[in-house]
């Protein structure tokens, strides 16, 4: 089993994910083998920008880590580059009230703490 998360990719906005090269579409969550064709895949860095297709507002911490953050906006996001590419991801720098469906969206990397992998955020295009 694949067990690499979603990366940030080399230039700003850009994205690492799931890509076939037999029937020429990323996916996403990584699997042994392409979801659609069932070829080998490989990483390929994408436009990481797309629209917000469902949120919901986190008024309430369930980790201390998480107190100073609310309130937490999380979104399903949809890929421009690809919209049947869906990531469950934070909404950054957007207030509860702004965010809405279809807001577009671009990546933001949030560095992680003590050799941590890096989280990929969203904010408001």
């Amino acid at each position: 089993m694949v067990k690499r998360g979603l990366r940030p990719g080399s230039e700003p906005g850009t994205l690492l994910v799931p890509y076939c090269g037999a029937c020429r579409l990323a996916h996403w969550y990584p699997k042994p083998s392409c979801p659609y064709c069932s070829g080998e895949w490989d990483w390929k860095e994408i436009d990481g920008a797309g629209l917000i297709f469902t949120f919901s507002v986190v008024r309430r911490a369930f980790s201390a880590e998480l107190a100073g953050r609310l309130p937490l906006v999380v979104a399903t996001v949809a890929l421009n580059a690809q919209p049947d590419i869906r990531l469950v991801t934070n909404i950054v720098d957007c207030g509860a009230g702004d965010a809405r469906i279809g807001l577009g969206v671009t990546p933001v990397v949030e560095e992680g703490a003590d050799g941590a992998e890096a989280l990929v955020n969203y904010r408001p295009a």
